[in-house]
């Protein structure tokens, strides 16, 4: 007996193959949104600026952020030298530039957050991209909104500090009529702050009372503040070290040994401390010698935190690098 064939139905069959081919292809990215608030400007959907967030809290070991206050507001430098890393740094910072002109919030429930995507029109943010990263500028029309742009820059120097660590809490709020915090440097991993000037007692005050305080102070620079910073550290009960770095006429091997010695035993103390970065000739050196020979980093990034910790000597600077190099190349 034949077989008997149904009536084949080509355009039945023809939207089925559309259909299941649908099914195996990616999904297309959500469109950018019109801020009702301000049409002009697109903001990412918030899965996909969420999850850019996610990869630099992942990545925070990798990233260095330094803050500059002013009475006005703030400036704030943040790097990788993971290009990776880099590019979602400027992904992040252009994103979160649009939901704040537009007002469209992240992290609700966070009190600093909510207070300031409330008073987003009394803010200015001006976003430029770096060779590593991002340099904001940050101003706001009010001490109020100050004061939320302020401590919402503290907060993002949590979240490199610590990463998800930090993530889950609340943004401490500076209170009203908190003093200037002092300038400051913060290595992705590191719980140690690397202060970028002669701090103040209130300023020293505060360190103490953030989410990980300052335990002790370490003076990394000239004696002439050392006194000084003794007194401080005293009158608000904390330790106090200072470094003792080789005098040298010229920069060679062993005095880079010598900074970098001077820097680990300070670096692995267990108590979290300030240390103070003014006035230091050696403390980059001893610094990048430590990071790149003792903790791996590479010599690219451990050179450029030196750098961010503080100007360096330009012939300190060239002949630290090509030592380090060589001694990488050595360890592989």
């Amino acid at each position: 007996m034949p077989i008997a064939f149904e009536r084949f139905d080509l355009n039945a069959a023809a939207a089925l193959a559309v259909a299941f081919t649908t099914l195996l292809l990616p999904a297309p990215l959500p469109a950018l949104a019109q801020s009702e608030a301000n049409p002009e400007v697109e903001v990412n959907p918030l899965g996909y600026d969420k999850s850019v967030w996610l990869g630099l809290l992942r990545d925070h070991g990798h990233i260095r952020r330094t803050i500059h206050h002013s009475e006005a507001g703030l400036t704030a430098i943040t790097e990788s030298d993971d290009p990776k890393v880099a590019a979602a740094i400027i992904d992040h910072a252009m994103g979160m530039k649009a939901r704040m002109q537009t007002g469209s919030f992240v992290r609700r429930w966070d009190p600093v957050f909510a207070e300031l995507f409330d008073n987003h029109d009394a803010v200015s943010i001006e976003v430029t991209e770096t060779p590593r990263g991002v340099r904001i500028s940050e101003t706001g029309t009010h001490p109020d909104a100050i004061r939320f742009l302020r401590s919402h820059a503290l907060g993002l120097s949590d979240f490199v500090r610590g990463g998800f660590d930090f993530s889950p809490l609340d943004t401490p709020m500076l209170p009203a009529g908190a003093p200037l915090p002092a300038d400051e440097l913060t290595i992705g991993g590191i719980e140690h702050r690397f202060i970028l000037e002669v701090p103040s007692l209130p300023q020293i005050e505060y360190l103490k009372g953030v989410e990980t305080p300052i335990e002790r102070i370490v003076q990394c620079g000239a004696t002439d503040s050392k006194d000084g910073l003794r007194e401080l550290a005293a009158s608000t009960d904390l330790g106090f070290d200072a470094m003792t770095f080789p005098e040298a006429a010229v920069l060679d091997d062993d005095t880079i040994e010598a900074a970098r010695k001077a820097v680990r035993g300070m670096a692995q103390e267990e108590e979290v401390a300030a240390f103070i970065c003014t006035d230091a000739p050696l403390l980059g050196v001893g610094w990048a010698a430590y990071r790149a020979l003792d903790e791996g980093v590479p010599v690219a990034q451990a050179m450029n935190e030196a750098r961010a910790m503080h100007e360096m000597d330009p012939v300190h600077e060239a002949l630290a690098e090509v030592y380090l190099v060589s001694r990488a190349a050595e360890a592989k």
